[in-house]
């Protein structure tokens, strides 16, 4: 999921990475947004990509995903998946999910 909000490709993977290695190894996780830019996790200019679709505050998190058709240039069929996750146990609660598809 970190690596599609930098746009996918080897350079998102490796910010995604970075960013979950970070996370893992520090005693206390990631207790503020700046330690991303502060600790050398990643650039002021990634983290201005990302800095409206994440937070360290919060137990509870939105995933949304929506998956478009292109026919030839014409739109198609889109999914949207949005999932509410409870963090805190593996695997992760479920409060809430929702898929449906439009045209």
């Amino acid at each position: 999921m970190l690596a599609a909000l930098f746009g996918g490709g080897d350079d998102a993977t490796r910010i995604a990475l970075d960013i979950i290695d970070y996370r893992e190894s520090a005693e206390n996780g990631i207790e503020q947004i700046s330690d991303l830019t502060d600790k050398g996790v990643m650039t002021s200019d990634d983290f201005s990509k990302i800095e409206n679709y994440i937070t360290v505050s919060s137990d509870v998190f939105t995933v949304y995903c929506v998956a478009a058709v292109n026919r030839g240039g014409k739109p198609g069929a889109r999914i949207t998946t949005e999932v509410v996750l409870k963090r805190g146990s593996r695997p992760h609660e479920v409060l809430f999910s929702y898929q449906g598809t439009s045209n």
